[in-house]
């Protein structure tokens, strides 16, 4: 099982593949991934496939490492939210007594 908070990825031009990325998702303590790739499309069927595991693409940049060729680096950065409760966002704390639901009206 994977520990780690933030983890850098540099896969051959195949990606990623299937096996890495449910590591990932599985990985309760992964903040932050930066993938960097050689492979355009290697590179989208990985980045499609972090996105259905829950991971949000923050950031994406190219380099034109290797001027005059068809090769060009990615770097994408990806973030990871905390895993929360499907019923979490309902669980909030009781709001304190308001000062005037607590004091009688006066009639006039």
């Amino acid at each position: 099982s994977l520990e780690r908070s933030v983890v850098v990825a540099d896969p051959p031009r195949k990606g990623l593949g299937e096996d890495v990325i449910r590591e990932l998702a599985a990985a309760q303590s992964l903040r932050l991934f930066l993938y960097l790739s050689c492979g355009f499309e290697a590179f989208c069927k990985d980045a499609e496939a972090l996105l259905l595991h829950g991971f949000k693409l923050t950031e994406l940049r190219s380099y034109d490492s290797f001027p005059g060729t068809k090769h060009l680096e990615i770097l994408a950065v990806f973030t990871k939210a905390q895993k929360t409760s499907a019923v979490s966002h309902w669980l909030r704390p009781a709001l304190p007594p308001s000062s005037s639901a607590s004091t009688p009206h006066k009639s006039q």
